[in-house]
């Protein structure tokens, strides 16, 4: 059963509080707890890491850069709150951008070289089975 989401909090930035940080580099349990969190509560069908740790070039002041592509009815703020709340307490640096299917497709027709270089260059983490 999916969890029911709360998004108050996420928009009214009680999650932006001050915690103790993880300093890169990150290790693969963070990430795997990180990606477990995920697809147990959402219907996720690619994960795709990008930037510094896909080109192998992090420093101290490295973030988590993750295309998060679900499937979800959910517009904009809201779905980026839903996948925001399920990293909380955030104990390490992360960008994440939270797409459909839809949005994928629009954006690969239409060549943004962005989405491109991300699925050109960055390392699949999770992809769903059909």
């Amino acid at each position: 059963m999916k969890k029911k989401y709360d998004f108050s909090k996420a928009v009214q930035g009680e999650y932006n509080r001050p915690i103790e940080r993880i300093e890169p580099p990150f290790n693969k349990s963070l990430i795997n707890t990180i990606l477990k969190r995920l697809v147990e509560n959402l219907d996720v069908v690619k994960i795709i890491l990008f930037g510094s740790y896909v080109t192998g070039k992090p420093t101290k002041d490295s973030d988590l850069d993750l295309l998060i592509v679900v499937n979800t009815k959910e517009k904009g703020i809201k779905r980026y709150a839903m996948v925001s709340e399920l990293l909380e307490p955030r104990k390490i640096p992360m960008d994440i951008i939270v797409k459909t299917p839809e949005e994928i497709k629009k954006r690969t027709k239409m060549f943004d070289p962005f989405i491109r270089s991300i699925f050109e260059t960055g390392k699949v983490l999770y992809e769903k089975t059909p």
